[in-house]
C-alpha cells in the first residue's frame, strides 16, 4: 500500500483516536469493509504521517492548464501581502499589511480587507499552492490545494433572446464589465485519497458554488497528478477544456424568454506543474507533529474588497442597457430589467464575498466541500 507508493523508507502512520485496538488489524484484508469503518464497527484507517503526507501532496499535485500565457496566474501569498494595504472597511483607513503580522487589526472592532498596491504576476515571484490536509469519515485524506489570485477580470455572459422557444432577435455574448472584477481571490480543488489503498479516488471542483465531485477516472491526469483547467479571467477550476456554463437561468416576459449564463472559457495554451511548488500549511490531525502554520493563515477576513463600489442596484441598473446595447430591446421592460439587475447583483455580490474570503474562514476548511 503506502510502501509501494512512496518508496522503501520506513513508514509512520497516525491513527485517529478510536476505542478499538488497531495494532493487529490487517488493513490489506479483502474483508476489511469501509462501510463498517464508517459505522464504527471497525477501527479508522491510519492517516499518513508528515513525511508520507508531503510525498502524497506532491504525487497528486495539480497541473493547471491556462487559456494563454498571459492569463491570470496564481501568486505567492507572502508577496501579495508585501504589496498590499490592510483596509478598515468602515473608516477606510489603510495600513501596510507586511510579512510579520497585522498591526491595528482590532481597530474599532471593524472588519478589514486587503487591497493590493499594484499588479502582481508570476514573473515577480514563483507561485505556490497551499495545502490543507484533513481526515474524512475516518477512511480518506482530503487534500485541499489552495491558490491565490491577484484578482479577477470582468465576466462575460452568453445570451439568447427567444420567442416561443425560437431564437429571435439576438444570440451572442455580452461583456459585463465591470461585473466580475475583484482582487485577492482564493480558488481550490480537493483531491480525496483512500487511506487503505493510497490512491486518489475523487476530485472536487467548486465551480462558483456549483461544485461537483468527479471520480478520478473522469479526471485528466499527468501521470499521477490531476490536470485541471483554469477559466479565462477568473481562474476558477474546471475538469475539461472548452466553454463551461455551470449556471443557466431564464427570464420570462410574456411569450419571450431570455436565456442567460456566465461563461467560463478554459483552454490548454500553457501549463504549470505545481508538484514542486506545494506548501503544506495545515494538518491538524498530526497533533504535536503538525506543520507550522504561516502567520497569514489566521487572517480570517477578506483578501480583497468584498463590497466593490459597482455592486449596487443603482449602478447595475445604469450599466445593463450599456452592456447589452440594442441587442436586447425588450430589456426596456421594467419588470425584466429589474429581474435581471437583481440576479446580477446577487450573483456577483456572493462571488465577491466568497472568492475573497480567507481559506480558514470557509465552511469547507473543516466541513463538507461546499463553498
Amino acid at each position: 500500500m503506502w510502501l509501494n507508493l512512496f518508496g522503501s523508507h520506513e513508514l509512520n502512520l497516525v491513527a485517529p483516536a478510536v476505542t478499538m485496538n488497531t495494532s493487529k488489524m490487517d488493513f490489506t484484508d479483502p474483508g476489511y469493509n469501509q462501510r463498517e469503518v464508517m459505522a464504527g464497527l471497525k477501527p479508522a484507517l491510519p492517516m499518513p504521517q508528515l513525511k508520507d503526507l508531503e510525498l502524497m501532496i506532491k504525487r497528486f499535485a495539480p497541473v493547471i492548464s491556462f487559456c494563454s500565457e498571459d492569463e491570470l496566474i496564481p501568486v505567492n501569498a507572502e508577496f501579495y501581502l508585501q504589496k498590499s494595504w490592510l483596509v478598515n472597511s468602515v473608516s477606510k483607513n489603510k495600513i501596510t499589511a507586511g510579512l510579520t503580522g497585522f498591526p491595528g487589526l482590532s481597530e474599532n472592532g471593524n472588519p478589514y480587507y486587503l487591497e493590493p498596491l499594484e499588479n502582481i504576476t508570476l514573473r515577480q515571484l514563483p507561485a505556490k499552492t497551499y495545502v490543507h490536509a484533513k481526515p474524512y469519515k475516518e477512511i480518506y485524506t482530503d487534500l485541499q490545494y489552495w491558490f491565490l489570485y491577484n484578482g479577477r477580470n470582468s465576466a462575460t455572459a452568453s445570451v439568447k433572446w427567444l420567442i416561443d422557444e425560437t431564437i429571435k432577435g439576438y444570440e451572442g455574448t455580452v461583456n459585463l464589465d465591470p461585473l466580475g472584477k475583484l482582487c485577492g481571490a482564493w480558488e481550490r480543488i480537493t483531491v480525496r485519497v483512500n487511506n487503505d489503498t493510497g490512491e486518489a479516488e475523487q476530485v472536487y471542483f467548486p465551480q462558483h458554488g456549483k461544485g461537483v465531485w468527479r471520480p478520478i477516472g473522469q479526471v485528466q491526469r499527468r501521470g499521477t497528478q490531476v490536470l485541471v483547467y483554469a477559466a479565462k479571467g477568473s481562474g476558477t477550476f474546471f475538469p475539461d477544456a472548452g466553454m463551461n456554463t455551470p449556471e443557466k437561468v431564464r427570464f420570462n416576459l410574456y411569450s419571450s424568454q431570455l436565456d442567460f449564463c456566465i461563461r467560463h472559457e478554459t483552454g490548454n495554451a500553457a501549463e504549470i506543474n505545481f508538484s514542486k511548488s506545494c506548501e503544506l500549511i495545515s494538518a491538524d490531525y498530526l497533533r504535536e507533529n503538525k506543520p507550522g502554520e504561516p502567520f497569514w493563515l489566521n487572517f480570517r477576513q477578506h483578501w480583497g474588497n468584498p463590497n466593490p463600489d459597482h455592486l449596487s442596484v443603482s449602478v447595475i441598473k445604469r450599466l445593463v442597457p450599456v452592456m447589452f446595447g440594442k441587442s436586447l430591446e425588450f430589456l426596456l421592460s421594467k419588470d425584466l430589467l429589474d429581474e435581471l439587475v437583481t440576479y446580477l447583483l446577487l450573483y456577483f455580490t456572493q462571488e465577491a464575498k466568497t472568492a475573497s474570503l480567507a481559506p480558514k474562514s470557509r465552511k469547507c476548511w473543516q466541513g463538507e466541500e461546499t463553498d
